[in-house]
């Protein structure tokens, strides 16, 4: 199997385990609150995972774009004066690992990063539309 299909592979067995994750939470606190399991449990349950992973996907998404770059920058400087800086092995402050002159030289580092390392989100789309289209046909024979 080549290095790519598996990456791609690895991210549908993650997107799959992170839904199930989020549907099992979620059936946990909503089951609390009711006395038996029904159709409509499901539908609720279903409905709202998917649209939770199809929202934090996109805002990863809008985040990966390079929209969140400046708020980035802003932190690292803030961390980067107010922590105390730690010494290596040798005894000597340890070198700045990305020290940046400006926001707009960040941005282009974090620019090189994704091109080198493009993100795949289509897993995470797919099956976070797949939950929400099970919810909602769900929620249509709950009310049936």
């Amino acid at each position: 199997m080549l290095p790519s299909t598996r990456k791609k592979l690895n991210q549908w067995i993650a997107a799959m385990i992170i839904a199930a994750i989020l549907f099992g939470v979620l059936l946990l606190v909503a089951s609390l609150n009711r006395e038996l399991f029904d159709v409509r449990l499901f539908s609720d349950v279903s409905f709202i995972s998917g649209v939770i992973l199809l929202g934090m996907t996109t805002i990863v998404l809008i985040g990966n774009k390079g929209t969140f770059d400046v708020i980035q920058y802003g932190f690292s400087k803030f961390w980067h004066y107010i922590r105390i800086p730690r010494k290596d092995e040798r005894g000597n402050k340890e070198a700045e690992k990305a020290h940046f002159k400006d926001a707009y030289e960040y941005m282009e580092y974090k620019e090189e990063k994704r091109r080198a390392k493009p993100a795949y989100f289509l897993p995470y789309y797919v099956i976070g539309l797949i939950i929400t289209v099970i919810g909602i046909v769900l929620s249509f024979v709950a009310v049936a």
